[in-house]
């Protein structure tokens, strides 16, 4: 049963940036084991629509056909990155990622993503994604230590550097790993409606 996550991948130039960034902030504040891969690491820069978690492989098609059509009545839209953010405690799933404003376009695409995705996952965890989405980009993710963290807190934003960009997002992927395996792959990509791509 593989995890799947619904996410919009930002385009490669924006990508390589938040790869790079993603890289020296997990060397500077990942505490994560020497010989393993830190948590952001593990998949493709991204922002997470929906997360499935496992699923199983005979319900997958219908996954895929669920978020084709929701692309396919899904215009492109602009996503707007802006300043670096901290979320949970030291003790329960620290982290630090770019957050990402919610437009209209943007909270119409996860509800409706919640709403025809939710008979995939546990009910709880469907209530919490659609009482709780915060869209960001994962920097460093929950393998950050508890003295690192509080040191990121103090270190990023007394450097007076905040970064804003905006994309066009006119594609969904759709993220997957298998059980066993470490790091997720972009298995599917849906073009948005009216996407003018080549």
């Amino acid at each position: 049963m593989p995890y799947t996550i619904i996410a919009i991948v930002p385009p490669k130039e924006y990508t390589g940036y938040i790869s790079i960034l993603q890289r020296r902030w997990n060397q500077k504040y990942g505490a994560h084991e020497k010989d393993s891969t830190p948590e952001a690491l593990k998949y493709p820069p991204h922002m997470t629509l929906e997360s499935l978690g496992e699923v199983e492989k005979k319900k997958l098609n219908l996954v895929y056909s669920h978020v084709r059509k929701i692309a396919e009545k899904t215009k492109p839209f602009k996503v707007t990155v802006e300043g670096i953010r901290f979320f949970g405690t030291n003790e329960k799933y620290p982290g630090i990622y770019l957050g990402v404003e919610i437009s209209e376009e943007l909270g119409l695409l996860h509800e409706m993503l919640v709403e025809k995705l939710e008979k995939f996952e546990d009910k709880d965890r469907a209530d919490k994604e659609r009482k709780n989405y915060n869209p960001h980009m994962t920097i460093v993710g929950k393998d950050i230590g508890q003295e690192a963290y509080e040191q990121a807190k103090k270190d990023i934003p007394g450097s007076g550097w905040s970064p804003k960009f905006s994309f066009g997002a006119d594609k969904i992927c759709i993220l997957q790993k298998a059980a066993g395996e470490e790091e997720y792959k972009i298995a599917k990509e849906y073009e948005l409606a009216g996407s003018l791509r080549s």
